[in-house]
């Protein structure tokens, strides 16, 4: 009994947090709106069930919206594919949820941003912090290294 209150004041508390996200992204602060939903997201795990999965699904999907938004394409594409998924998972357990319109249109908007993404060429990024000790011209020869043998392909 006390676990099953546990997991419900958790879903409670991620379904505030998802209210608190959707009113900052309308008024644009979709930095503040992300650590909304990341804080929900977190608050949600190990809970389980068909109310745990009716929240868990707006945050990903609102992760993943907020993510291409500001132009994060592998964050978004992360949050697509697992909303993708959560949205599959949902409508096999509660076939007759309410917001069908909303998440169809999601699922029409990520299946084309995947599309779209799949034909954008990835973008070379070399962390050189990871060159321990080596001075900036090793830096800068090990740099320019990738950076050709990403254009020979």
């Amino acid at each position: 009994m006390l676990r099953a209150l546990g997991q419900f004041r958790r879903v409670m508390k991620g379904s505030g947090l998802l209210g608190k996200a959707g009113k900052l992204e309308r008024r644009g602060r979709l930095p503040e709106a992300r650590v909304a939903l990341l804080e929900a997201l977190e608050t949600l795990e190990g809970t389980q069930g068909e109310v745990a999965s009716s929240v868990r699904l707006p945050v990903v999907t609102g992760l993943a919206r907020i993510a291409a938004t500001m132009k994060d394409r592998v964050e978004a594409i992360g949050y697509i594919r697992q909303g993708l998924a959560l949205w599959s998972e949902f409508r096999l357990k509660v076939p007759t949820t309410r917001k069908v319109e909303t998440f169809t249109q999601w699922e029409s908007w990520a299946r084309a941003y995947l599309e779209a993404a799949s034909n954008v060429p990835a973008e070379p990024t070399m962390k050189l912090d990871f060159i321990p000790d080596a001075d900036p011209l090793a830096r800068w020869s090990a740099y320019t290294a990738v950076m050709a043998r990403l254009g020979e392909r």
